[in-house]
C-alpha cells in the first residue's frame, strides 16, 4: 500500500513541486487515432505536434491530486481544428494523451483547459 505521504510525493514529482522530471508543458494536436500505451507524442510524432499549441502550464495540488491548466489564447492556433490534448515534459516526454470530437479553435475564443490525476 502506498501511504499518503507517499502518495503526496509522486503528486510533487509530477507537477514540478519536488526537483525531479516534471509535467510542465501540454499541446492540442489534429489527430484522432485511438489512444494507446504506446504513444510518445501528438499527431501520431514524437513531439507535441502542432507548434504554436504548446503552451507551459500551471498546476494546484490537494491532498494526492495535481490538477494542470492550460490556456490557449485568441491569437493562438486559429481555425485550427484539434482533436487531441496531451501533457508532456519539456519537448520531448508525453505523460497523458486524450482524444475528443473535432474543436475548432476560433479568434474569438480563449481556451482554458484542466486536467486533474490523482494518485491512488
Amino acid at each position: 500500500m502506498i501511504v499518503e505521504n507517499g502518495k503526496n510525493l509522486v503528486r510533487d514529482l509530477l507537477c514540478g513541486a519536488t526537483a525531479g522530471v516534471s509535467v510542465d508543458k501540454a499541446g492540442l494536436g489534429t489527430v484522432s487515432t485511438s489512444v494507446s500505451e504506446s504513444d510518445t507524442g501528438l499527431n501520431g510524432n514524437s513531439n507535441f505536434g502542432v507548434a504554436d499549441s504548446v503552451n507551459d502550464i500551471s498546476y494546484t495540488t490537494s491532498k494526492e491530486m495535481v490538477v494542470f491548466d492550460y490556456n490557449l489564447g485568441t491569437t493562438e492556433s486559429t481555425a485550427v481544428t484539434f482533436k487531441e490534448f496531451g501533457l508532456n515534459q519539456g519537448s520531448a516526454i508525453l505523460f497523458n494523451r486524450q482524444t475528443f470530437y473535432d474543436l475548432t479553435h476560433e479568434s474569438t475564443e480563449e481556451w482554458q483547459i484542466s486536467i486533474a490525476v490523482k494518485v491512488v
